[in-house]
């Protein structure tokens, strides 16, 4: 079915993230194609953990490629940020981000995007 919706890439065990760049489309588009699809893996709401954000790996991300896997302009990322009283760059690490503000890598993602995602 994701194939008729115009996505390659698609196979067991493939993530969000190589079916988009496979597709030239974004994770939160997949997501978003997926969820339509009834039966589909985690088509229910999203979980508890991160108010939604699921996977792993944000502590390995830019909060440039954080905003990109959550369909996001890296400007809009770090404006969304900055409101939150973050101060970041593209180019900064989640990780170090988080660790230099005891807290998560998860919880700057959410900040990332924006206090109506809350």
């Amino acid at each position: 079915l994701l194939e008729a919706k115009g996505l390659r890439g698609v196979r067991a065990g493939a993530t969000l993230q190589e079916i988009a760049a496979a597709s030239g489309t974004t994770p939160a588009r997949v997501w978003e194609l997926l969820r339509g699809i009834p039966g589909a893996p985690h088509a229910t709401a999203p979980s508890a953990n991160g108010a939604g954000l699921r996977g792993g790996g944000w502590g390995r991300l830019t909060v440039a490629g954080a905003a990109d896997r959550l369909g996001l302009d890296p400007a809009v990322a770090t404006e969304n940020l900055r409101e939150a009283g973050i101060s970041a760059s593209p180019d900064d690490s989640l990780r170090e981000l988080a660790s230099t503000l005891g807290r998560t890598p998860v919880e700057l993602a959410q900040a990332m995007r924006g206090p109506s995602a809350h």
